[in-house]
């Protein structure tokens, strides 16, 4: 609303009981069930006879970290179930090799928030630049560094005005 985005009058007419819904990647119970509904739902609509997921497909559904929540899940099982060959989704079907799958890497326990704060977007920033500088300019190796997609990495790089930068 502040940035003049969103209309204030809809904003107050649609804030009756504000509702908090966790990140996907926080409702790991969610996954599995969320997928067996898009899996019924995506047969019925390209009249296909998809059964389920594979055990590798399972594993890698449940350790990928879901960066576009729901939205995301249903993207990925609407093209495996419209691409597939068979009767079992297979991890290969689910996530191309330049996705990333590994859970990110944790922050390091040792982190403190400085008492004055951070600047979050200078501190995204200089993690996208040390990503990119570590990945040779590579953007999608330097988007598995950060545990994102290469999309949200070209996404970052374009709006930090990276793409100019040549010696990262």
């Amino acid at each position: 609303m502040a940035a003049g985005r969103f209309r204030a009058d809809l904003y107050y007419r649609l804030k009756i009981v504000p509702i908090h819904i966790p990140p996907l990647r926080q409702r790991t119970a969610d996954i599995l069930p969320l997928a067996d509904v898009f899996i019924g739902d995506f047969n019925r609509e390209f009249k296909k006879n998809v059964r389920g997921l594979a055990p590798e497909a399972i594993e890698a559904m449940k350790q990928y970290h879901w960066p576009g929540n729901v939205r995301e899940i249903r993207n990925i099982i609407e093209r495996a179930v419209l691409l597939s060959g068979g009767p079992v989704l297979r991890r290969k079907d689910l996530f191309p090799e330049s996705v990333h799958v590994a859970p990110p890497a944790e922050i390091p326990v040792t982190f403190r928030l400085p008492e004055g704060g951070v600047n979050f977007e200078k501190l995204e920033e200089e993690m996208v630049v040390q990503a990119l500088a570590a990945a040779g300019g590579n953007q999608t190796k330097a988007a598995r560094l950060l545990g994102m997609t290469r999309d949200q990495m070209k996404f970052r790089v374009k709006k930090f005005g990276l793409e100019a930068r040549r010696n990262l």
